[in-house]
């Protein structure tokens, strides 16, 4: 008897178990998740800017490994930083886009993105320090995806736009390179167009590093 009785509590001590497991789980994972989405949700039928990014952060708070309502946030600060030049909209911009980083620390096409923010930071300002930052983004994104020519293309773009000559045309020599090599041809640097901040280029990109390769003087 007294053996039934000690299996009977293991059973049920091992059923416990399994409950109060399933109820961390639903607290910690799928309600938090449940309720960001909710408020991603929430976000997108906003009436207004100031509606949406509440919404966000909302999402944020419920789901602090989610880089998606970090990502909406950081779209709006941009759009509120590249309109006023503000720097404490600057600031609130560069808080999220850190946040992004912080989960999502291995992304080239991250990088790239926030090389295009602040390439248009830089080109709305013609503050030198956005264009390095777009140059350090874009090196990210190269380190991470060093076989793409376009990260290069643009890479090369904004190093010429920041004085540095060399390392341009160096950067423009191996993203025609490794142009050469690329089976798609609609992601070929014929077929894209560089950006300049907001605005994209009026050529391919490929006539771009063909002409910066072979640039002997600074323009």
């Amino acid at each position: 008897a007294r053996h039934r009785s000690e299996s009977g509590v293991a059973r049920w001590g091992g059923a416990l178990a399994w409950v109060v497991l399933a109820l961390v789980v639903m607290f910690t994972g799928v309600i938090p998740v449940w309720r960001a989405q909710e408020a991603m949700a929430d976000a997108r039928e906003a009436a207004d800017r100031s509606q949406a990014e509440a919404a966000l952060e909302q999402a944020a708070a419920a789901d602090r490994w989610w880089s998606e309502p970090w990502k909406g946030l950081a779209r709006l600060r941009f759009d509120a930083a590249a309109a006023s030049l503000d720097r404490q909209a600057i600031a609130r911009f560069e808080a999220a886009a850190e946040e992004i980083v912080r989960r999502e620390s291995s992304s080239a096409p991250l990088f790239a993105m926030i090389g295009d923010w602040y390439g248009t930071l830089f080109e709305r300002s013609g503050e030198e320090r956005w264009g390095r930052r777009a140059v350090d983004a874009y090196r990210r994104a190269v380190s991470f995806h060093p076989s793409n020519a376009y990260y290069h293309a643009q890479l090369a773009w904004y190093l010429r736009r920041t004085g540095d000559w060399a390392a341009a045309r160096h950067e423009a020599a191996a993203a025609l390179e490794l142009d050469r090599h690329m089976p798609d041809v609609r992601l070929r640097l014929a077929n894209r167009r560089l950006r300049h901040g907001r605005h994209v280029d009026t050529v391919s990109a490929e006539r771009r590093m063909i002409e910066l390769r072979n640039e002997t003087t600074r323009p």
